[in-house]
């Protein structure tokens, strides 16, 4: 080597190694992995919520009368299967307690629904909606419902009562139980 001179010996040096990555570099990319994944996504629940509580009140003047009032009710179909699904309400006799006293009529005027806002939902919609006025009984009676494939995700339904005042009825606080149910299915 020492008819070389050291600058030819550093040059020889920085091209082989420049040669080595370049060749390491093509055989790096000739190597590479591909694959897939799972994501696997497990159904929840079909799951209903009402808010009870609410009170309504009037002064009789010998009219019929109607008091209407809100039963906001939040739906969750996180079962994933897209069947869709019917919301039955049932309720007791709305009553004073007193013997020979009528009871009041009440009945479901309306209902809708939306999605909770921030979340992706499936709006609801159905080919054979229940027809409005629905008069309350203890019979659990559907009230609302999404056909399949709608419906799905976290809806707030909003559900407007009615309580029918005859212009005869007694005096006195009238109580009923209102009882919520949600079925799988339109």
């Amino acid at each position: 080597m020492s008819f070389l001179k050291k600058s030819t010996v550093r040059f020889c040096i920085v091209f082989l190694c420049a040669l080595a990555m370049t060749i390491g570099g093509a055989t790096i990319g000739a190597f590479a992995d591909s694959g897939g994944a799972t994501a696997t996504v497990h159904a929840g629940q079909l799951t209903e919520a009402g808010t009870f509580g609410e009170s309504v009140s009037t002064t009789l003047d010998g009219t019929d009368q109607t008091l209407s009032y809100t039963l906001p009710v939040q739906l969750k179909d996180a079962t994933g299967s897209g069947s869709g699904w019917n919301l039955q309400i049932s309720a007791t006799a709305l009553s004073d307690g007193v013997n020979g006293h009528s009871a009041l009529t009440q009945q479901v005027s309306a209902a809708s629904a939306s999605c909770v806002s921030g979340n992706h939902c499936t709006g609801a919609t159905s080919a054979t909606p229940p027809s409005y006025p629905l008069v309350l009984s203890s019979t659990a009676q559907k009230f609302f419902s999404a056909d399949a494939n709608s419906g799905m995700g976290i809806l707030n339904v909003s559900t407007s009562l009615q309580v029918l005042v005859p212009g005869n009825t007694y005096a006195g606080t009238y109580t009923t139980t209102l009882t919520l149910a949600v079925v799988s299915g339109p």
